[in-house]
């Protein structure tokens, strides 16, 4: 998908540039916070966050509000930049791992983050059933109709129940459910 290899590189070539990353990433934080409230994220929650870019805002504003954060990147330039930000910025409960996420093990995790760019969503959310506990929670972001960019969530093998709406450029609404709610 074009518009996720284009995010990646402006990500890339912006994470250095202070200004211009607190700039980016500002326009996140009130969704992320209506997305911990979601979740009822707590300081005692290991959250997993599948696609995390270069900047990995989601997971930075998140980190404060629970014990650790994984990231998952699976483009090498993104996952390195983002190493790199997170070590200069001393954040010690953040780590970053270079994966794709339908090759990882979440059975440590209790929230689960599934961003409007992590692909293919259905082998992930497969992944997720197979390893997750199954009270682990998920939440999902879900494109706008408008966005044909992205994988929309009708066929995806899940049943979404509650959800927050929300406005942005990209996304409308964020999903909550859980493992259990996973169809295969």
């Amino acid at each position: 998908m074009w518009i996720s290899r284009f995010t990646q590189w402006c990500e890339c070539k912006m994470c250095s540039i202070k200004p211009v990353r607190e700039l980016y990433s500002y326009a996140y934080k009130k969704v992320v916070m209506e997305e911990i409230d979601l979740a009822e994220l707590n300081k005692a929650d290991n959250v997993l966050f599948i696609g995390g870019g270069a900047i990995p805002y989601s997971a930075m504003y998140i980190s404060e509000y629970c014990s650790k954060v994984t990231v998952l990147d699976c483009d090498k330039c993104c996952a390195t930049k983002a190493q790199q930000l997170i070590k200069s910025l001393d954040l010690k409960n953040i780590d970053v791992k270079y994966i794709n996420g339908k090759h990882f093990d979440f059975s440590s995790y209790s929230i689960i983050f599934v961003p409007l760019q992590a692909e293919p969503k259905g082998e992930i959310l497969k992944s997720i059933a197979e390893t997750a506990p199954k009270d682990a929670k998920i939440l999902i972001r879900s494109p706008k109709p408008s966005s044909k960019c992205y994988t929309t969530l009708d066929n995806a093998p899940i049943k979404l129940k509650k959800f927050r709406s929300l406005n942005q450029l990209t996304f409308d609404k964020t999903f909550l459910c859980s493992v259990k709610d996973i169809t295969l």
